[in-house]
């Protein structure tokens, strides 16, 4: 009697435990609805929400400050600036169903991601700098780019990222600008999601 009681006992709990782990193998990983959060840098702070588009994808928009390195015509040097951007960033997340198969958080889209950044700087709005009342370049970037996001704990987070692309000169000084230049997005930020 004691033996098919305990066989008993065994063979459901090794079903229940494979219906666990059917149910868990099945489960749809999916970027959230929308995230939004604020970051800081070497250099600047940054307002943004990612937007889910489907799944893997999201729409992420942005507003923030970028720093800026410039040859001043004046003294032929090379001067450093804090402008206004704004930015709006498709992102694939490809790697959150292999995070959720070995236990990883995806909470707050923690990920890696492929992206098209398409970024907005104008100096001329105004610009943090010791040089009074320049007037610079705006300039329209657009950075194919990789970068990792990661969420600790259900706020603090931590992202990198890096990508080059080509600046497209904009605006009433776009004249004065020098074809070919190359904006290299290079950022490790730190940062709190709400």
């Amino acid at each position: 009697m004691y033996k098919k009681l305990l066989a008993t006992i065994l063979w459901a709990a090794t079903f229940t435990m494979n219906a666990q782990e059917t149910v868990s193998e099945h489960a749809q990983a999916s970027v959230e609805k929308s995230v939004f959060s604020v970051q800081t840098g070497l250099v600047g702070v940054w307002a943004n929400n990612e937007l889910r588009l489907s799944n893997q994808f999201a729409l992420r928009s942005e507003i923030g400050l970028e720093l800026l390195s410039f040859e001043y015509a004046y003294t032929d040097e090379t001067k450093y600036g804090a402008a206004p951007s704004v930015s709006l960033e498709p992102k694939w997340y490809y790697n959150l169903e292999k995070r959720v198969r070995k236990g990883k958080n995806i909470h707050g889209n923690s990920g890696n991601a492929f992206s098209v950044r398409i970024n907005y700087i104008s100096p001329n709005a105004f610009l943090i700098s010791d040089i009074d009342n320049y007037k610079g370049v705006d300039q329209i970037n657009i950075i194919p780019k990789w970068s990792i996001r990661r969420v600790y704990g259900k706020h603090f987070m931590f992202e990198a990222g890096f990508g080059l692309g080509p600046v497209i000169p904009v605006g009433q000084y776009s004249k004065y600008a020098d074809s070919g230049d190359v904006y290299v997005d290079l950022h490790a930020r730190i940062g709190y999601c709400f």
